[in-house]
């Protein structure tokens, strides 16, 4: 992602945003301290600047590069910087600091590249340690204690220029083991020689030098780390002995170009080993050169105040300080023809040139290979510098449009900034008037674009009344051009939140914002997020959890709304990405790369497609009755088939496509979405089982068949519209759609909650257990004489049968069965029950004493009925009946059996010496849970173990 950080290494800086710093505890290394800068969220930013204490490091960057991490390293408590790491995917770039003495920013750091793996500990304790010693670093040095390491540093073309070796000689470099040949290339005046040190490399990089006496050079903040074309260093009187001045020709590519070189000149009197540098962008002739040695010579060093014409002190200015580039000087000259003007005592080149869409003339400014801005003049004044690029921004070029050349204000100003042909980034920024004012602009492009990108914001400005307009940018600019300096919040956005999160989301001039979530239709949620007062906004990007999505905008915007399928914040849900209130989204085309679409109808129908070529297709599982139906997103057809076999107890049915391979996103029930039934790509079908069998079938369990290696999924009803799925630990999984058992067995757990029943009760209650079902009862009459039941009032009825189900389940579990506040733990069955009874006598008017429970359980292949009695055991208060085990099943007893086994239990509690007294106490009021209650066991002694 298009990330940049202008990063300080001051570890006491605040470091930008997205941006993480942490202790570098991989191969500590004793005595010194290491930090570790990396971004958030990606695997690379881009690196734009480095900084120390605010302070532009410098010589280190040319142009952005794409980093994976930068390390630090100093000395325990000391605050210099010895040594940057720069960490890319393919290769490793260190700087070493030539000079601790001087402050960070005064100091080119020397540039090393390794390919391949890092430098390991012990090599970066040698280095660092080599710095330590010798107050900055030395190659020399490092190459006496580990040749090995110095060579693995060391480029082919870095060369160690030696100026102990005289004219019309050769030698081999030192370190890099490079021929370089010396010879005279002129003399000035017949008193001061030029002599020219030069190898088989076009372009080097100066490692260093080695003076006469055998000491090396010492210049001031480091030698630069630019290619150079040529090396000559110049003497008085062919004295070889003391050279007076080193003069390093930059490397450059283009037309039009003026050469810029370094000047390395004497700081002292002969013999001494420190030296000045600094960059010239223009070129000096002989005579100019001669007034430069002049100087040297009777001064021992170079001061500038000694000239007698003041251009050649202009001339000599060091451009690294910056160029004061003026606008009102520049219109004179033929195009083609390279002009100069004065600016702050500066001289500044510059050219008259046609542009390439011929819509206007344009004047290229300091036309030298590289350099930084001081400050920019207009007619209307001086551009803010804060709204100039970032200080120390290499630029390439400084063009100003016109026009015509009659014209003395511009209609654009461009900087290019210097990039790396190797590189995919390239920069430039734009000026323009608007209402009177300069309005800055930068473009964000890559090397391949970038020539098509500048002459489409030139054609952009000629047809737009000379001027940009970020809402006519179109497709080939926009999210390219956007506003710089900008004081509108450029945010990074998190669309994993949930409803109702106010947060402040990273970035420049951020502010809060605030998250609402409505419905579209019944199966798609929304998400949209605006900021405190309702501010407009740019996005730098968005986010989703950590994953960094390709989505921003160029343009300020007042809401951003992400919308998802089902209840779920997952990024598989997530569909669409909505910049505005415009009908202007974003799909989702592969990986973490969304591309821009324009929908011009509802946005439900646009999910609705959506939703389908992101997930697939989505089925509805209420379907019975069609052999086809339409997938509730995009519309194409789904095939239907059901199978209903005799002696099956459920229905299957089977969704699919023909031909072709299904691709789901999700499953509704009519409109509902179900909950945890994930996407799934590549099925031959969907099976949908429903159960029981006749009006009140429900579906309650899916199976997706998959046609590749991926194993078969089976899901269970938990809830309304909630599933779970079915694991490989659970013994009631199926192998395929053919094992009956076991999925019948599954269809009972999913239709079955777990609920506590209260035999107690006599009418419709809450579950004890604490789930939100209800407990209905139904009350019979079971006839005394015909062993039969009755409505309720009937004459002759002598017990009363009370049943208990879970209200609209057919079937459920018992999680314990209770008797008021008395737990029954003797009856704990484990299978599926289809209803739970217990049988009263009909005096029994306080329900104190069940004299039979029967369970009627429901297993995959039977039901079978168990009956239990009060035990007359110590070991426990119930006991399971015998009598019903018939063939090895427990079947359902017949009237005449249960009639006789409740004429015996209730003569054995309700003996008839007492009946009387319990109709007198029925008579005189109502009976209590006292003496005849579970309480009651000075009645009956044989009761204390009832419960």
């Amino acid at each position: 992602m298009n990330y940049r950080v202008r990063l300080d290494l001051d570890p006491s800086k605040n470091f930008p945003t997205r941006i993480e710093r942490s202790e570098n505890k991989d191969g500590k290394i004793e005595g010194y301290n290491s930090y570790k800068y990396t971004v958030k969220y990606d695997g690379s930013f881009n690196l734009s600047a480095l900084l120390y204490n605010d302070e532009l490091l410098p010589g280190l960057l040319s142009y952005d590069v794409s980093v994976r991490a930068v390390i630090t390293y100093f000395k325990e408590k000391e605050n210099k910087p010895l040594v940057v790491h720069l960490e890319s995917n393919t290769t490793h770039t260190y700087y070493f600091n030539p000079d601790t003495i001087s402050e960070p920013g005064d100091v080119i750091f020397t540039e090393f590249i390794v390919s391949g793996k890092a430098l390991d500990t012990p090599e970066l304790e040698k280095v660092l340690n080599n710095i330590t010693r010798h107050s900055g670093f030395s190659i020399t040095q490092l190459n006496a204690t580990d040749g090995s390491l110095s060579k693995k540093l060391l480029g082919e073309n870095d060369i160690m220029f030696d100026l102990t070796h005289r004219p019309n000689a050769s030698y081999i470099s030192e370190l890099a083991n490079v021929n370089v040949n010396v010879s005279r290339y002129g003399t000035i005046d017949g008193l001061y020689q030029e002599v020219r040190h030069s190898s088989d490399y076009n372009q080097f990089r100066v490692l260093g030098i080695k003076l006469p006496g055998g000491q090396y050079m010492e210049v001031k903040g480091g030698f630069p780390n630019d290619l150079i074309t040529e090396f000559s260093v110049y003497y008085r009187n062919g004295n070889h002995d003391d050279p007076y001045l080193v003069t390093l020709k930059i490397s450059f590519v283009g037309s039009n170009i003026i050469p810029s070189r370094y000047y390395l000149t004497k700081s002292d009197n002969e013999g001494t080993e420190q030296w000045d540098i600094r960059r010239v962008s223009l070129h000096l002739d002989n005579s100019e050169i001669l007034h430069i040695l002049r100087d040297i010579s009777l001064n021992g060093k170079l001061q500038l105040q000694a000239h007698g014409d003041e251009s050649i002190k202009k001339k000599l200015y060091d451009i690294r300080n910056g160029l004061p580039i003026d606008l009102t000087q520049t219109t004179g000259g033929s195009p083609g023809q390279t002009k100069y003007y004065v600016s702050k005592d500066v001289l500044i080149p510059y050219m008259i040139m046609q542009d390439e869409s011929n819509k206007y003339r344009f004047i290229r400014h300091a036309n030298v290979p590289s350099f930084t801005l001081k400050s920019v003049k207009t007619n209307s004044g001086e551009i803010d510098t804060k709204q100039l690029p970032p200080s120390g921004t290499l630029l390439g070029s400084f063009n100003v449009y016109y026009k015509n050349l009659e014209d003395k204000d511009p209609v654009l100003i461009e900087l290019v900034c210097i990039y790396n042909t190797t590189n995919t980034l390239a920069y430039a920024y734009y000026y323009c008037k608007e209402e009177g004012k300069w309005q800055g602009y930068v473009l964000s492009t890559t090397v391949e674009n970038s020539r098509t990108d500048m002459l489409n914001v030139i054609k952009h400005v000629s047809k737009n009344d000379n001027k940009i307009v970020p809402s006519k940018l179109g497709q080939s600019l926009e999210n390219k051009l956007v506003k710089y300096p900008d004081s509108v919040p450029k945010v990074i956005l998190d669309i994993s939140k949930p409803d109702g999160t106010a947060y402040t989301p990273e970035g420049d001039n951020a502010t809060e914002f605030i998250i609402r979530k409505s419905h579209v239709g019944s199966n798609f949620h929304k998400f949209r997020q605006i900021a405190q007062n309702s501010v407009g906004f740019r996005v730098e990007t968005v986010i989703h959890d950590q994953r960094s999505l390709s989505i921003k905008t160029s343009y300020s915007i007042t809401s951003l709304s992400a919308y998802y399928f089902g209840r779920s914040l997952s990024y598989d849900d997530l569909i669409l990405v909505q910049l505005g209130e415009d009908k202007k989204y974003y799909q989702w085309n592969a990986g973490d790369i969304w591309s821009t679409i324009k929908e011009s109808g509802e946005v439900e129908d646009t999910l609705k497609k959506e939703v389908c070529r992101k997930k697939g297709h989505i089925l509805d599982i209420s379907k019975t009755d069609n052999e086809t139906y339409p997938c509730l997103g995009c519309g194409n057809t789904i095939k239907l088939e059901s199978t209903e076999n005799s002696g099956d107890k459920f229905t299957k049915y089977k969704h699919y496509l023909s031909p072709g391979k299904l691709s789901i996103s999700g499953l509704l029930n009519k409109t509902a979405p179900q909950s945890d039934l994930p996407s799934a790509k590549d099925l031959s079908a969907v099976y949908v089982y429903w159960y029981p069998n006749g009006s009140s079938a429900t579906p309650l369990l899916v199976f997706y068949d998959c046609t590749t290696d991926t194993e078969d999924k089976w899901f269970k009803k938990t809830g309304n519209d909630t599933w779970q799925e079915v694991t490989r630990d659970d013994p009631n999984k199926p192998t395929s759609e053919e094992e009956k058992k076991k999925i019948q067995k599954l269809l009972l757990d999913s239709n079955s909650p777990f609920v506590v029943i209260n035999l107690k009760n006599t009418d419709e209650y809450d579950d004890p257990g604490g789930s939100r079902n209800k407990i209905k009862v139904t009350a019979e009459n079971f006839e005394a004489d015909k062993g039969e039941t009755r409505e309720q009032g009937q004459e002759g009825v002598e017990y009363k049968k009370y049943t208990h189900k879970v209200k609209d389940k057919a079937h459920f579990k018992l999680n314990y069965l209770r008797h008021g506040g008395n737990i029954l733990n003797d009856i704990k069955p484990t299978e599926v029950l289809a209803e739970l009874s217990a049988y009263y006598w009909v005096g029994d008017a306080a329900f104190d004493k069940p004299l039979v429970v029967m369970l009627k359980e429901e297993k995959a292949s039977n039901t079978e009925y168990m009956y239990y009695e009060r035990s007359k055991s110590t070991d426990r208060t119930w006991q399971k009946i015998s009598e019903t085990q018939r063939g090895g099943k427990a079947q359902e007893m017949r009237p005449q059996e249960l009639k006789k086994l409740l004429d015996r239990l209730k003569a054995e509690y309700f003996p008839p010496s007492k009946i009387k007294e319990i109709v007198g106490g029925t008579i005189g009021g109502a009976i209590g849970t006292g003496a005849l209650g579970f309480g009651g066991y000075k009645l009956w002694p044989v009761l204390t173990t009832l419960f």
